[in-house]
């Protein structure tokens, strides 16, 4: 279903200052789409609610909020700033919807107290007929004049196309030709909608000439795209299922509905992981692959494999019409080839069966290519002056799209790919997207508008050395139709098993003399990956698995300077120990607190710790758990455990710090007094 504009609000009269507020003069509708924009004059911090005077951070009182997607958020341009964006109505009520500005704290946070606009001026649009993810893309433009070419690109038929402009200090702003204006005033948005794919600049005009800015978007309707749909069985119901574009990284999800059943719409065409998820459940398989609307089908109508005697022109009983001044290439031993090197080259265009669909493919058949020898296949010629068409195109290992309009050519689109002898290259156009296919699989593709319609064909060209550098052996052409949606994606879901039984393999209760390292006569070993690298080992200290020895010092009394291993620092470095007011150092595994860090060298405890030489020390740390972590290791027994294993640790010390860790498995990094391996 097209696009059908409903109603619009709008406030595009620049007050001084202030916070507009917009209401619609009837309901908006559940599922249409909103589109609101906003400028002012020195904003930088705009902000849009859809219920009064609520807190843009907070609660929402408990009025359902939209979701107000940004679409270009405060971009700069001419008059000021501009933002713009869209959503869903979730609901069919009255909606008045307030923009304006957002103070800053200190830290540079947005508070919740809405704040006046400099000369602002806004809009919002409502539109029938939305895609549930309708935003296809988005540009804005800057520069000095009375237009401003600010083109957006349309993936597919009948999208909407919206544009809005913020003019220069005492300009106006109206729609150009061709295009409607949402409210019939000055700055306000315009719109059409498309009925082909394409590249597309909506038409604001400014008057007088001056600095200005120009918002283009378009939106998908609601027929775009494919679909992923299967079934999670029965016990699927209220799955969330993520889909995940493998090329762009796109996602989207939907919710399986009561007996299992889901479908995600409006997918570009692309190659998707999809993976269900449920509280409780294990789904088999975990993630599945899925391409959606890949490929093109060649429904062929016309054809010919030069299975014949000789012909010079190519012919076919006149159904090979070659455009004035040039020719269709001669048969020879049954393949295509130049009748001489250069100019004229072959342009051979079926027409023996009347006129094309508009839609079209054209296939050929490559019975030999060498040399700086090329060959085409065409679409959409006009054949009388063969100064309009598209073509695909073979150039020195790559494959090309080009048009040639009135004469002039432009590429489109280049790929690397080598056609060889045997190889099937074609080109096929369906609406505004050409897509070029070596042996049936789609390569590349692009949009353009230029050509509306003509015939499909081939070409050759050999500007010198051999005429048989280039031959084609077989043709065919007909009505190409897009890849298609997926069905049948189905996953089985499985319920947690919770009902485990566990035997104890290895234990350590950690009630003995200390070690440093942690061994325990060893059957504990390093795993041989520490993270970070500068990971201290794990040491036992008055029966308790903690961070071992991370450097050494000397003290005299309270005073302790660096000797080895990690240096002090007064916040998180890596490399460093972090040393703060309260926190423990261990030195020579005796625990004093310390009372202030000094520098990289030096600090300070609170108690005496004598006069030492080279010992070892550590820190108990209650602000982090650091420094950083223990390198992980494991248990030695002798037997190797199983793959199918679990962990289990009795945590002694743990501090709610961001920082903080412990991690049972195969290995700790914990503070602990009792641990121990079962499977």
């Amino acid at each position: 279903m097209a696009y059908t504009f409903v109603q619009e609000a709008h406030n595009v009269t620049f007050p001084a200052t202030g916070q507009p507020v917009l209401s619609m003069a009837s309901n908006v509708t559940k599922g249409n789409l909103l589109v609101a924009w906003l400028t002012s004059s020195t904003s930088t911090n705009h902000v849009i609610s859809d219920f009064i005077n609520s807190n843009p951070a907070g609660v929402d009182g408990g009025v359902e909020q939209l979701g107000w997607i940004p679409i270009k958020f405060q971009q700069t341009a001419g008059y000021g700033v501009i933002s713009a964006w869209y959503c869903i109505s979730r609901r069919s009520a009255p909606l008045s919807v307030q923009f304006f500005d957002s103070s800053t704290t200190n830290s540079g946070g947005l508070v919740g107290v809405p704040a006046n606009l400099a000369f602002p001026a806004c809009q919002i649009l409502e539109f029938s007929g939305n895609s549930l993810l309708p935003l296809d893309a988005s540009t804005v433009a800057l520069g000095t004049g009375t237009t401003l070419a600010s083109a957006v690109t349309t993936t597919f038929s009948n999208e909407l196309v919206i544009g809005i402009g913020i003019g220069a200090s005492g300009s106006t702003v109206s729609a150009g030709a061709g295009w409607t204006s949402a409210s019939g005033g000055n700055f306000s948005a315009v719109y059409n909608v498309e009925s082909l794919s394409g590249s597309y600049t909506p038409g604001l005009v400014q008057s007088p000439s001056g600095l200005w800015g120009a918002v283009s978007i378009s939106f998908l309707p609601a027929t775009a795209g494919f679909t992923i749909s299967g079934s999670l069985g029965s016990s699927g119901s209220g799955a969330t299922v993520i889909v995940v574009s493998q090329t762009t990284g796109y996602m989207t999800s939907c919710t399986a509905d009561g007996v299992g059943n889901y479908i995600t719409i409006g997918l570009p065409p692309d190659t998707y992981t999809v993976t269900p998820q449920k509280a409780g459940f294990v789904f088999s398989p975990a993630v599945s692959s899925a391409i959606a609307g890949g490929g093109v089908t060649l429904t062929p109508l016309h054809s010919d494999t030069f299975q014949r005697p000789d012909e010079n022109p190519l012919s076919d009983g006149g159904k090979w019409t070659a455009p004035s001044g040039l020719n269709t290439g001669q048969l020879v031993s049954h393949a295509v080839e130049s009748i001489t090197t250069g100019l004229p080259n072959p342009n051979a265009f079926w027409t023996g069966d009347g006129a094309w669909a508009n839609d079209q493919y054209s296939q050929i058949t490559v019975q030999n290519i060498s040399g700086i020898g090329q060959v085409f296949a065409a679409v959409r010629s006009n054949v009388a002056a063969s100064t309009t068409v598209y073509y695909v195109q073979t150039n020195a290992g790559a494959v090309q799209i080009y048009k040639e309009v009135a004469g002039s050519f432009t590429q489109l689109t280049s790929v690397t790919a080598a056609i060889t002898a045997g190889d099937k290259l074609a080109l096929a156009v369906i609406g505004t997207t050409l897509y070029a296919l070596k042996n049936g699989a789609v390569i590349s593709s692009v949009i353009d508008n230029s050509i509306a319609s003509g015939t499909a064909g081939f070409m050759l060209y050999v500007p010198s050395g051999s005429i048989t550098d280039a031959q084609v052996s077989a043709w065919e052409g007909g009505t190409p139709s897009p890849g298609s949606n997926v069905t049948g994606l189905n996953f089985t879901p499985s319920a947690l098993n919770t009902n485990l039984v566990f035997t104890t393999l290895a234990t350590d209760s950690m009630q003995r003399a200390n070690e440093s390292p942690l061994s325990n006569g060893g059957t504990w070993v390093v795993d041989g990956s520490p993270i970070p690298p500068f990971d201290p080992q794990l040491q036992l200290l008055n029966n308790e698995g903690t961070l071992g020895p991370i450097g050494t010092v000397n003290t005299s009394g309270t005073a302790v300077t660096w000797v080895s291993g990690l240096k002090f620092s007064s916040s998180i470095v890596a490399g460093s120990a972090t040393v703060k007011t309260g926190m423990t150092m261990y030195i020579n595994n005796v625990a004093y607190p310390v009372a202030s860090f000094n520098s990289a060298t030096s600090a300070t405890l609170a108690t005496s710790a004598g006069t030492q030489t080279g010992v070892q020390y550590n820190l108990i740390i209650p602000t982090y758990a650091g420094p950083w972590s223990a390198a992980a290791i494991s248990e030695n027994t002798g037997t190797p455990l199983p793959n199918n294993m679990w962990a289990e640790i009795q945590i002694d010390t743990l501090n709610s710090a961001p920082l903080s860790w412990a991690q049972a498995g195969p290995g700790i990094r914990i503070t602990a007094s009792f641990f121990r391996i079962h499977c």
